[in-house]
């Protein structure tokens, strides 16, 4: 590459330098800039591609022609831009531009920000030109630009134009509406702004759009023409067809399309009402239902205060202590209009009656024991138990009180089935109760006899393993009566000295048991010798 750019060099008759050179390269990878010993010289490349060096002064203009078309007569074109560049080394002072040939009148310069401009070396200046003709046809000029250096040639721009003969405007406009959408609703007496677009195709302007908020009967103007809005404010309720129309400058009208139909309405009016819950603490139940809305179907939606939300028209919550807090209920209808409330609630905790229960019951002969177990709901307040706060009714007319924790006892007159009831008071005042059936079991009698009778023998009831449960020595009837005696299986001995009894003795002392289930006054009798 490096041999090439010398070749080049050689070829374009750059300057030798005694020096030693610089070149300097574009983003192309072409020279553009030699320099040796502070002595300066650029390159610029042609149309075709060579390597040129840059004159001290020289312009030129992007593009050098231009064709406006075709424009109809006396309408004025698009503007089109052209840019002059200072492509010498030097400073270069634009003079007076100008048109040259017969049709020169149809062109006129426009934002012409080049005469009298000094430019320096690689920038640029910008004048725009537009074309109206006055007649049909096609229409030629030149545009000319000066510059200060005599040297310098002057820049022509080539241009052209056809002027032709306008066809008359007969097509109307067409607007179209944004906002409101068709379908939706919005709130009575509040203001609602009616915004849309329009467009003219037929070649002229939209001067004005009208709107009709009662489906055409009548109008009023809008403000703005292709992109338009009408301030409205609806005092009544009901269906409404909004139209509009778009006018041109040609007076044609447009024809209204059906335009859109929104329901105007009273929004939603949000009410609740709270109650704490008698079950558990800093829970609060929240009720909308006395919230009015129209337009069903309706969406709940709760802020609780807390971070917490909630839907539906009734809704719980459970707070984590008793702080004020702020709570919103919005309600929203059908069309999405809504309403809300607000109210500060307060949780609060709730008492809870205490829990009555026992431990060890247990029945001996006529006499119910249990020692009372009873605890207090937590998180109550006051908590626990105040003295005497333990009540027993024992079903048989007796009542016992005492202390949490004491153990109960009670001994009925007769073998029944009762239903003791077992009742605890917190130090709130509230109450638990426990009901227990406990059956008290009947007492049966033996009554033993010696035949013939004997006076003095020693009867015995005993359990199996031999424990005396009752004694007695009889007297001349020769008999015992045993009582109070619970269902059980016995051993029942009689003893005297110098008897037997019902067979061989089994013991010294002539002891000889006879084993028995009682009964219900059942009797058992010893036979004996002599």
């Amino acid at each position: 590459m490096i041999l090439m750019y010398f070749s080049l060099v050689i070829l374009f008759a750059v300057p030798s330098f005694a020096e030693p050179i610089t070149y300097t390269y574009d983003d192309a990878n072409r020279l553009v800039q030699a320099d040796s010993g502070g002595a300066t010289v650029k390159y610029v490349y042609d149309g075709v591609g060579n390597l040129v060096q840059r004159k001290r002064y020289a312009a030129s203009t992007i593009p050098v022609s231009y064709d406006f078309g075709s424009v109809g007569i006396g309408v004025t074109s698009a503007a089109q831009t052209f840019t002059i560049t200072n492509t010498g080394t030097e400073g270069l002072q634009i003079g007076i531009t100008g048109f040259d040939g017969n049709d020169g009148l149809a062109f006129s310069i426009l934002n012409d920000n080049c005469i009298g401009q000094a430019l320096a070396a690689e920038t640029s200046c910008t004048l725009q030109v537009v074309f109206s003709s006055a007649t049909a046809g096609i229409k030629n000029a030149n545009l000319s630009i000066s510059f200060s250096d005599p040297n310098t040639l002057k820049n022509v721009i080539t241009l052209s134009g056809t002027g032709t003969v306008a066809q008359a405007d007969t097509t109307p406009p067409t607007s179209q509406i944004i906002s409101p959408v068709n379908g939706s609703g919005h709130a009575v007496n509040m203001p609602l702004t009616i915004s849309g677009t329009s467009v003219d195709t037929g070649g002229g302007e939209v001067v004005r759009v009208d709107v009709s908020t009662d489906s055409g009967t009548s109008w009023q103007p809008a403000t703005g023409t292709t992109s338009w809005s009408y301030a409205w404010t609806p005092a009544q309720t009901g269906s409404f067809t909004i139209r509009s129309r778009a006018v041109d400058n040609k007076d044609n009208v447009e024809n209204p399309s059906e335009g859109v139909t929104i329901t105007i309405t009273v929004p939603p009016s949000a009410q609740f009402t709270v109650s704490a819950d008698s079950g558990t603490s800093y829970k609060i139940n929240f009720d909308g239902s006395y919230s009015i809305c129209p337009d069903t179907p309706c969406a709940y939606s709760w802020d609780l205060g807390d971070g917490s939300t909630g839907t539906g028209v009734t809704t719980s919550h459970i707070y984590s202590d008793g702080a004020t807090r702020t709570v919103i209920l919005t309600v929203a209808d059908v069309f999405g209009l809504s309403g809300n409330v607000m109210m500060l609630v307060t949780p609060t905790p709730v008492n809870l009656p205490p829990t009555a229960s026992n431990a060890g019951l247990s029945i001996s002969n006529y006499t119910v024991s249990f020692t009372d177990t009873s605890s207090d709901a937590p998180g109550n307040n006051p908590a626990g138990f105040l003295g005497g706060a333990v009540s027993v009714n024992w079903n048989d007319g007796a009542i016992s009180t005492g202390d949490v924790g004491a153990i109960f006892s009670h001994t009925y007159a007769n073998a029944s089935t009762y239903t003791i009831v077992h009742t605890v008071t917190n130090a709130a005042g509230l109450t638990g109760s426990e009901t227990q059936k406990v059956t008290v079991p009947r007492k049966f009698s033996i009554t033993v006899t010696t035949t013939p009778a004997i006076t003095g023998a020693s009867l015995y009831v005993k359990t199996l393993a031999g424990s005396t449960v009752q004694y007695c020595t009889t007297t001349s009837s020769g008999s015992c009566t045993f009582g109070n005696l619970l269902p059980n299986t016995y051993k029942v001995q009689a003893y005297k000295s110098g008897y037997t009894f019902d067979g061989d003795p089994i013991t010294s002392g002539n002891q000889n048991p006879v084993n028995t289930t009682v009964g219900p006054d059942q009797t058992v009798t010893f036979t004996h010798t002599p």
